[in-house]
């Protein structure tokens, strides 16, 4: 059976077949993207991710601290739990209405990649979302919608 293999996977063979080291080759075809088409969002050279520019919170995401810049109002109507979070009885909240300029919310224990997809959604930025997912970033918006319960934005 032929195995498909992806248009990086045939320039990266073609550079191996030109002489350079399979790991040269990687990086020559990485420094070719950035310079190209810039750095994704949230990739770890450039953890910030502008979802929307004038949003008013921050959510700081995941242990490589990827930074999700968004309209909490928004967050708030599709999610019972951001709801609560940052509503006026919980810390988050009540910080955010006393703070002058967008406020950050730290989100740890999430998936980056999952939180970038479900707020890109959510603020009807349709040209930030992915037209495939790797099972694996399926899975991970699953879990990160039911967690926030924000199924029926989806």
């Amino acid at each position: 059976m032929l195995k498909r293999r992806s248009v990086m996977d045939c320039e990266v063979l073609m550079r191996i077949n030109n002489g350079l080291s399979p790991t040269n080759a990687f990086m020559q075809l990485q420094q070719t993207i950035r310079s190209k088409y810039g750095e994704r969002s949230g990739s770890p050279d450039n953890p910030n991710c502008g979802i929307v520019p004038d949003g008013d919170i921050f959510l700081v995401v995941g242990p490589e601290r990827t930074k999700l810049h968004v309209k909490s109002m928004l967050l708030m109507a599709v999610s019972k739990p951001l709801s609560v979070m940052l509503g006026p009885d919980w810390k988050e909240g009540h910080d955010m209405r006393h703070h002058n300029g967008p406020f950050e919310v730290s989100l740890p224990d999430d998936n980056a990649t999952a939180l970038e997809i479900i707020c890109s959604v959510i603020h009807f930025q349709n040209d930030k979302i992915p037209r495939t997912l790797a099972a694996g970033d399926v899975l991970a918006v699953a879990v990160a919608a039911d967690k926030y319960d924000c199924l029926n934005a989806l």
